[in-house]
Formats: structure tokens, sequence, C-alpha cells
């Protein structure tokens, strides 16, 4: 009898085993899948922000006025009353494949001599600060569709040899005075490039 047990349960397992075959086979569903290849260009990124003095040599942020004087008859490195000259701000986004929000700001201004003028496309401003509050150039957008995507922006500064007052007097005096009082006047402009979202 073992070996009829042993026997029948041969059976009953090869039974099981092909139901459960059959049963598969017959819940089973069809699946295919693909595989589909996806590539996506980076647009380039480009951005550059410089300041070039009068003698067309390149500068960082911090300039000073001397570097950038036209003609002088004063000792090198100084400015004085009777000097001018100018600096050209370039915001430059050529070949970005990317729109571009730039901000120009003066970060810091030392040692500013009160009749010291700076002019913009026509217009006469007390200090740079004032110029680069009121002028909209200093903030914008470059489109990369843009046929030139640079922004020169040419700023000129003069200090009158003779100052006067609205009432018409001369005011020598604060030349003299900042003159003697002040060694070294500079600023810094900061130039900010961001993407446009």
């Amino acid at each position: 009898m073992n070996k009829q047990k042993r026997i029948t349960k041969i059976v009953v397992a090869t039974i099981l085993l092909l139901v459960i075959i059959l049963l598969g086979y017959t819940f089973a569903k069809y699946t295919k899948s693909y595989t589909i290849p996806t590539s996506s260009t980076v647009a380039k990124w480009n951005f550059q922000g410089e300041i070039f003095n009068s003698k067309n040599s390149s500068s960082i942020t911090t300039i000073s006025l001397a570097d950038t004087i036209k003609n002088s008859t004063i000792k090198e490195n100084r400015i004085a009353p009777g000097t001018n000259g100018d600096f050209t701000i370039v915001v430059d986004a050529t070949g970005s494949e990317v729109d571009l929000d730039y901000k120009v700001e003066l970060l810091e201004e030392t040692n500013k001599p009160q009749n010291l003028k700076f002019s913009y496309n026509g217009n006469i401003y007390n200090s740079l600060s004032e110029l680069i509050s009121s002028e909209e150039i200093f903030e914008g957008k470059i489109s990369y569709e843009d046929e030139n995507m640079k922004k020169e922006i040419l700023i000129e500064w003069e200090w009158p040899y003779e100052s006067y007052d609205e009432k018409g007097n001369i005011l020598d005096d604060i030349d003299m005075l900042d003159g003697e009082n002040i060694t070294n006047y500079e600023f810094t402009l900061k130039i900010n490039g961001t993407q446009c979202v």
C-alpha cells in the first residue's frame, strides 16, 4: 500500500501541475513594449559685462575716472577741474540662446567731487547714482532673437573748469576744497545677467 500511496501522490501532483499550467495560459494577457529614444538640446547661455574706458582698454568693475580722461594737461592718473572723459558699459549676450534680463547697479561711490557731472544721451546728472536711477537703459531685456545682442552705454563725465550755482556765482571754493581733501574718487558697478523665465 505504501507504493500505491506514492503513485497516487505522484498522479495528483502531476494533475495539479497540469491544471496550474493550463490556468496560467488561460489568464495570460498579451503584452508588448516599445523603447522610444528622446533627445533635448540644451540652450546655450552666454553673458558678459565689461567696462571700457575712452582708451578702449578693458577694465574690471571698479573704475577710476583718471583712466578715462580724453585729453589732459595734468599729471597722469589724476582728475581736476577742466578734465573730462568717458567710459562705456557693455552688456553682451551674444551667442546666448535664451532671453536675458540685465541690470546695472552702482554698489559704491567714494569721494566724488561736488561739481563733477555725468551725462548720458545729452542729459546731465549731478551724480552717477542719479544717472543710473533716471535712465531706463540700465535695466532691460535682451532677446535671443535680437539681431544685436549687445547693449553699449556710453557715459560721459566732466569736471568743469569753472562751476556756477543757480544764481550765477562761481563755485571755485568748492573745487579748491575738493582738490585739497579728495585723494581718490572711485566707484564700483555691478552688471547682473539673469535668464528670463
